[in-house]
């Protein structure tokens, strides 16, 4: 890969529950329901794994990785939001 990434948010990730896994080198922190709609997480490096504090998933479309800076603790949100052609109704409704 000609890109080194260390810390990707990735959405539609369409996998079951809060879970952590392994893909590759990286380390896979998912947060999605029982349906495998949507779904949102993270995709860490695996040399950053020490500096990982806590991964809550929230919801199938909002989750948060706290990870151990050099200075101070860093929070990373990863929020999938509606398009702009969902209805308005129903953008209220899901989050």
């Amino acid at each position: 890969c000609r890109y080194k990434i260390d810390i990707a948010a990735v959405q539609e990730t369409k996998q079951k529950g809060n879970t952590i896994g392994y893909l590759g080198k990286y380390i896979f922190f998912n947060s999605g329901d029982e349906n495998k709609i949507f779904g949102c997480g993270f995709l860490v490096h695996n040399k950053l794994k020490e500096a990982v504090i806590d991964f809550q998933g929230v919801s199938k479309r909002i989750c948060k990785l706290r990870i151990r800076g050099i200075y101070r603790k860093i929070s990373l949100l990863n929020i999938h939001a509606p398009t702009n052609i969902t209805e308005i109704e129903k953008k209220s409704r899901i989050l």
